[in-house]
């Protein structure tokens, strides 16, 4: 797992040139170690970036604000345009062609700064590449020294080129 520090206005911002076309959608179901339930559906901002891993290079990152119990922000995706394909499941991984992340706010930061956890496993499964990307995730756990810490049971997205 690793995790990365942005400062960003409450989630996210992509770059400039990012877009966010009403048709496109993230929608998350999972849950908190302890119970609480993470459930919502945003309109995500939609760009062609650096990743947040240096390493993976430049990528299609889907950024969606959403609402949930203690330092939760939301949630990122991002992949590698020309390593996916259609109908193919791919794991989130650090090292890529896909990622998943979990955001939410730093112990010691303020209101606009937070912190992206990569999920290390899980299915990322592409439905459809086209002007818009849609897909499916299921079975992304965020664990810390062995501990869970929150899991996301399913979720679909729908991104349109930038």
């Amino acid at each position: 797992m690793s995790a990365l520090r942005a400062s960003s206005l409450l989630l996210l911002v992509l770059t400039a040139g990012c877009t966010s076309s009403s048709l496109d959608f993230v929608e998350v179901h999972g849950r908190f170690a302890d119970g609480n339930v993470i459930d919502g559906r945003t309109v995500p901002n939609v760009g062609v970036v650096p990743s947040l891993q240096p390493q993976v290079g430049i990528v299609m990152a889907v950024g969606a604000p959403i609402n949930g119990p203690e330092d939760f922000r939301g949630v990122r995706l991002e992949w590698v345009q020309t390593a996916v394909a259609v109908g193919g499941s791919y794991p989130s991984s650090p090292d890529g062609p896909v990622l998943f992340y979990v955001v939410g706010a730093p112990p010691d930061g303020g209101a606009v700064d937070t912190i992206s956890s990569v999920v290390n496993g899980g299915t990322i499964t592409f439905t459809g590449i086209a002007k818009s990307t849609t897909g499916t995730f299921s079975g992304l756990v965020l664990s810390r020294g062995g501990q869970t810490l929150l899991t996301i049971d399913s979720g679909a997205f729908q991104a349109t080129q930038p």
